[in-house]
């Protein structure tokens, strides 16, 4: 029975990172006419340059997320301003009314320890002030934990969910349109590590510049000014002395902590992805006994990450001990001209508390400023790298009001392509090729002579640097990426299952919906659907693993075949589709693949000539140019590089392998005969 649930494209975007990184970085076609030098440098492709992002560029794009898409978020986010310009001015209210108390219970101090006095009564004590200055101080909450704190933060946390939420999935979207070259380029974790910290470093900037910085900033000016109105001129200028000295000294400080900033971010994504990478290249760790090495390799990365994260805290600490002395020396200068001014009568003890609390009020703010900045401008360098992401552009991108491509007999033409990684080296040199609609054409050739090049052109992850590709006389540049793609199927040699339950696996190449009778027809023509029921209790909800390691090799491609049989497509490309089956599989795959291209136009990447044997017209490629094509028959007779080529595998599989290679490829292929050699015979049997 069948109870998988189709995944809808909504989770899809919100899967675990585990499922999306390799898939991210795996590599369409297996083999590869870049080069790995091609690869690190960019070749000469329109590689964005390295920016840095300033305060004014940066602010407007945060605060561009942080209002909410609904109006409900709205609401919440307008009310929790409010409440939050009513705090400030609870916070200038409570220590001029906390001062009038002071002096309201000290003169009735006063009056009764006076010779003569007489007791008062508690209401009259508690009137006006001290009943006032209780009442604000409860709704304020003092250390900022009050009841309107807590209703802005209960009013907040949904506004600052839903920025976190669309800045990861506009990162996400993002980084599935980008190009091929991106993401070879970059390793999966790193970008992963990117894409989590600066999502999250936006968020925290909208909350601390909405709900911190700019509330402190109006906490000093009101601070200062109640003590230049209410106290003398130079408590007054005592408190700006600190605050001036205070807000440049930790501005400066914490710029250069950025520098230490950008060094331990650095670290931590190198270590990140050489976990990442030891992880998902598991087996061959295991394969070459390197365990050690990798162990080393990681105790390395990571003791580089602890050296920058102590050179980090050094300058923490550095900036704590500054700002303390700083407030401690203006709190003295302060405490002693109070002294001096009630000494000489100038002040009361309420003016002595007045200037205690709203030093205090002054206080909390400056500190707070230090470490509202220091956040801040650690967040700024995580923002860099998810900015870096997203001002990215694609190297191929659709023409403004391109229409789909809508093929029908799925005729292939390519006119004078050439296109290389770098300028200079061009991998593919004025390619002329005819495919006709519903033919099967076989592309051979060595490495690196330009096969998977140009069926990455097809494609259009790379766009050719002179020539066009059409497919049914549309030119493929004028047509949009997504409608191109949706009617070509591909099945790699390498191919990579997502972490989750087979049918869910197969269902990923048809549309969004697929029944389990559509599934089941898929795996019927791929000759899986016995293997699955026989093989796993849980048939079509058994979960393959992160990129179907509990699967083997056939296994693995089987299914392939039969997620690229459920996407339908008018134009089938087959990788080396069958090369890591046994024969008998590989014979029942062949001939299904025969049934179903017969009324397609297929394309065959091929190293084993032997397979592909049948096709109408097999192509060969050397040094980035056709140099042969026709019928096998024919470039056999013609005794060119295809011959050649032909009677090499021909001696090769002659010889016997030695019995352990004979166990890991699950049984050879037939040795053709002589008669094949000559072009007696077409088929793929003989």
């Amino acid at each position: 029975m069948l109870s998988f649930q189709q995944r809808s494209g909504k989770d899809s975007v919100s899967s675990s990172p585990s499922r999306t990184d390799k898939h991210l970085r795996e590599p369409l076609f297996r083999q590869t006419d870049q080069t790995d030098d091609d690869l690190e440098r960019g070749n000469g492709l329109p590689v964005r340059a390295e920016t840095k992002n300033t305060w004014v560029a940066v602010l407007p794009r945060v605060l561009g997320y942080v209002w909410p898409d609904s109006t409900r978020l709205q609401l919440r986010l307008i009310a929790a301003l409010l409440l939050l310009a009513a705090i400030r001015v609870l916070n200038v209210v409570v220590p001029v009314v906390y001062a009038k108390s002071i002096n309201q219970l000290s003169e009735i101090s006063t009056q009764i320890t006076s010779e003569g006095g007489e007791p008062v009564s508690f209401v009259k004590a508690l009137l006006p002030w001290p009943a006032l200055w209780l009442s604000t101080y409860i709704i304020q909450g003092g250390a900022g934990q009050g009841l309107l704190s807590m209703l802005i933060s209960f009013l907040w946390y949904p506004v600052q969910q839903r920025s976190y939420g669309r800045v990861s999935a506009r990162a996400f979207a993002h980084l599935m349109e980008l190009d091929l070259q991106f993401h070879v380029q970059r390793k999966t974790g790193e970008v992963v590590r990117k894409v989590n910290r600066g999502s999250s470093a936006v968020q925290t900037v909208a909350s601390v510049v909405i709900f911190t910085v700019g509330p402190q900033a109006l906490d000093i000016v009101s601070a200062a000014v109640v003590i230049w109105a209410k106290l003398s001129g130079w408590i007054s200028a005592v408190v700006f002395v600190t605050t001036a000295v205070y807000i440049p000294l930790t501005v400066v400080m914490t710029d250069m902590r950025m520098k230490a900033r950008r060094e331990l971010n650095e670290k931590d994504n190198e270590k990140s992805a050489r976990l990442t990478d030891a992880l998902l290249n598991y087996e061959t760790v295991k394969y070459f006994t390197n365990e050690e090495r990798e162990c080393d390799g990681f105790r390395g990365a990571t003791e580089e990450y602890l050296s920058a994260d102590f050179a980090w805290a050094k300058t923490n600490m550095a900036i704590n001990t500054v700002q303390r002395c700083i407030l401690s020396s203006g709190l003295v200068c302060g405490t002693l001209l109070c002294v001096r001014g009630v000494a000489a009568g100038e002040m009361s003890v309420g003016d002595v508390v007045l200037f205690v609390a709203m030093l205090n009020q002054l206080a909390q703010p400056l500190n707070s400023f230090g470490n509202s900045y220091r956040t801040i401008q650690r967040a700024f360098v995580d923002m860099e790298n998810i900015f870096e992401i997203l001002e990215r552009e694609p190297l191929v991108k659709d023409e403004p009001g391109a229409p789909d491509i809508e093929v029908t007999g799925g005729a292939i033409r390519v006119e004078g392509v050439s296109f290389g990684y770098a300028p200079g080296r061009d991998v593919l040199r004025g390619v002329n090729l005819d495919i006709a609609a519903g033919s099967t054409v076989a592309l051979v050739g060595e490495t690196g002579s330009g096969k998977s090049t140009l069926l990455r052109l097809l494609l259009r992850f790379f766009d050719p640097r002179a020539g066009t590709i059409s497919i049914d006389g549309t030119d493929i540049s004028k047509v949009t990426q997504r409608s191109l793609r949706r009617a070509i199927g591909v099945v790699p040699q390498d191919c990579v299952l997502f972490n989750g339950p087979i049918a869910l696996n197969i269902a990923y190449g048809g549309p969004a919906g697929a029944s389990v009778a559509d599934i089941e027809r898929a795996t019927r023509e791929a000759q899986i659907h016995d293997h699955i029921m026989e093989r796993f209790p849980q048939g079509y909800d058994t979960v393959v693993g992160e990129r179907g390691v509990r699967l083997s090799g056939g296994e693995k491609q089987r299914i392939a075949v039969a997620r690229t049989l459920m996407k339908d497509p008018r134009i089938l490309i087959l990788d080396e589709a069958t090369a890591a089956l046994d024969t008998i599989t590989e014979r029942a795959i062949q001939a299904e693949l025969r049934r179903v291209s017969s009324t397609r136009t297929t394309v065959v990447v091929a190293h084993r000539l032997s397979t592909v044997l049948d096709a109408d017209k097999i192509v060969v490629f050397h040094a980035g140019e056709v140099v042969e094509e026709g019928s096998h028959p024919e470039l056999v007779r013609a005794g060119g590089r295809y011959a050649a080529m032909w009677s090499k595998q021909l001696e090769s599989e002659a010889e016997p392998p030695p019995r352990a290679q004979r166990v890991r490829r699950g049984g050879a292929a037939p040795v053709a005969s002589a008669q094949s050699l000559a072009g007696g015979s077409d088929s793929a049997d003989n």
